[in-house]
């Protein structure tokens, strides 16, 4: 996004704020732009309903595949001045939007409310511009899960594995039982979301050094070539109908024992309760393995930023759906479907699914440790053409034979190249 900006978003800036005020229409709206489809579009439903009970006009615009393709159309719309609402945005993102003066302050909303009181200081910053909100959070995921099959498990009677070793040795029996070992869906963003879990587990400081900081030294480190090195191990273990299949369809072969582990954020818990899965029964949600065996949590949050508009009807719109957003119904209603937990700090998760109730207790634990690490894989942690540059340096990698010094090479020269 940021070349774009660069030649581009300056003067859209100025057609976006000289658009003519509309006139009032019978009730507030609101536009959102996201990509969330499948179970994730089951949560979005929950979000509209709220809106329209209290007397909202809801349009939905759903780009589908991941973010990147919602970015270009949101990129494109405002270069038309004519942008949605309310955007899914994350990380970076959010800084570069209101940088070029697109985001709204939301500042009087969040006193009002108290989201300060609400949020942890972190997501505080990240839902901030210039000290001002302009945007608001309505997840927060753990990416670093492993699903497992029970029937997989069982099958070649072994433990859950909690180190890499560990992790191959199981994989071993399970293939020579002609059981997947790795269910994979062969698209960039399942792959990058398989090579965060790997890497996360060489080294939680190692990982953040060199996917957060971009840090030089720790992209030249040993955990560099360990981490391709189980990648190229794991690719030996996925079936060859990987390509292109979505990861619903992925949780089915693991749920059936076809395969014994997916990689997968909690996204995927909705999922698998589409299925009518059971955790303990059908399924276990286990920590990726950790060779240093450390608390740690990749943290993937959703966040809805609002764009600047001059029309009434769109600002009571926005106001409205903010403070909808940050309700305790709203959060706790869209949390259980969408498998994440509340960003808000004060809500009762007893009556959540386990898999979120672990996912809260892990958070808490990776924090006292300093072991929560933002996700560069899912927009969290890098610029948009950073983050792009690597998956596809990393999706090349994991389809090719290209030898782990290669992987390496080209990994950093796709980060050197963008920054």
């Amino acid at each position: 996004m940021t070349a774009f900006i660069r030649t581009g978003l300056y003067g859209a800036t100025a057609l976006a704020m000289a658009t003519s005020t509309a006139m009032a229409q019978d009730a507030p709206t609101i536009e959102l732009l996201h990509w969330w489809d499948g179970s994730s579009g089951e949560a979005v439903q929950t979000m509209r309903g709220l809106f329209e009970d209290e007397g909202g006009t809801w349009k939905d615009t759903t780009v589908s595949g991941e973010g990147a393709s919602a970015m270009a159309t949101l990129r494109a719309r405002a270069l038309a001045g004519n942008p949605p609402g309310a955007v899914v945005l994350k990380g970076p993102d959010i800084q570069e939007w209101g940088a070029h003066g697109f985001l709204r302050d939301i500042n009087a909303i969040a006193d009002a409310e108290g989201w300060n009181d609400l949020l942890a200081p972190t997501i505080q910053s990240a839902m901030q511009y210039d000290g001002a909100y302009v945007a608001f959070p309505v997840t927060v995921h753990r990416n670093n899960w492993m699903y497992t099959s029970v029937k997989a498990l069982e099958a070649v009677n072994a433990q859950p594995p909690k180190t890499w070793e560990d992790f191959n040795a199981v994989a071993a029996k399970m293939q020579d039982a002609g059981i997947i070992p790795v269910a994979l869906g062969g698209q960039k963003w399942q792959e990058i979301t398989l090579f965060e879990a790997v890497g996360l587990g060489m080294g939680v400081d190692w990982y953040r050094d060199a996917f957060v900081k971009l840090d030089d030294a720790a992209l030249n480190a040993p955990e560099m070539l360990a981490t391709l090195e189980q990648l190229r191990t794991m690719m030996g273990w996925v079936d060859s109908a990987s390509p292109g299949r979505d990861y619903e369809q992925t949780a089915a072969m693991m749920l059936a024992g076809e395969a014994g582990f997916q990689f997968m954020g909690d996204w995927e818990l909705g999922a698998l309760a589409q299925q009518d899965a059971e955790v303990g029964v059908d399924f276990l949600c286990l920590v990726t393995p950790n060779n240093q065996g450390d608390p740690a949590f990749l943290l993937n949050a959703d966040s809805i930023a609002l764009f600047n508009t001059k029309d009434a009807n769109e600002l009571a719109g926005q106001e409205s759906f903010a403070r909808i957003g940050m309700s305790e119904a709203f959060q706790t209603a869209f949390n259980k479907v969408k498998g994440s937990i509340p960003p808000r700090n004060d809500i009762d998760l007893s009556d959540f699914h386990a898999c979120q109730q672990q996912s809260a207790e892990d958070l808490v634990a990776a924090s006292d440790a300093g072991n929560v690490v933002l996700s560069m894989g899912h927009s969290m942690a890098v610029p948009g053409n950073v983050r792009g540059a690597i998956m596809d340096a990393v999706s090349e990698y994991m389809n090719t034979d290209m030898s782990a010094e290669d992987g390496a090479d080209a990994i950093r020269t796709a980060i050197e190249i963008t920054r």
